[in-house]
């Protein structure tokens, strides 16, 4: 089972995604998903790392680098995760919340990835 159980909250808002795909487009909103996508899961393998290495001020910052990205498409409790993962007291607290947070980044990437939209559509 996840660390995040069944996630009991809202992965990503889709009122701001909305605005987002307004502003720029659905064709552009697709493409830079898949840039998005692709930094997500370098900054995850570099959290993952840094972690692992107990490098706790790297952890951090690549927390901090999730939630800047993702939160720019409505994922929200990843940025509100990123500062619990920065504030954590000890390091293993701080290891514990941030296999959390990967897995929330992977719902929160999962849940944008595959809306239910055509590019096709006006």
């Amino acid at each position: 089972m996840s660390a995040l159980g069944s996630l009991p909250f809202k992965i990503i808002d889709q009122g701001h995604l909305a605005e987002l795909i307004e502003a720029i487009g659905i064709e552009d909103f697709f493409d830079i998903v898949k840039t998005l996508e692709h930094e997500v899961n370098q900054q995850i393998v570099a959290l993952e790392e840094r972690s692992r290495a107990c490098q706790a001020e790297d952890v951090k910052k690549a927390a901090h680098r999730l939630a800047g990205l993702l939160s720019q498409f409505g994922a929200f409790e990843v940025a509100a995760y990123a500062e619990k993962v920065q504030l954590a007291p000890s390091n293993d607290e701080l290891n514990r919340l941030a296999a959390s947070m990967v897995d929330l980044c992977r719902a929160s990437m999962a849940a944008i990835a595959d809306l239910p939209l055509d590019p096709a559509s006006p």
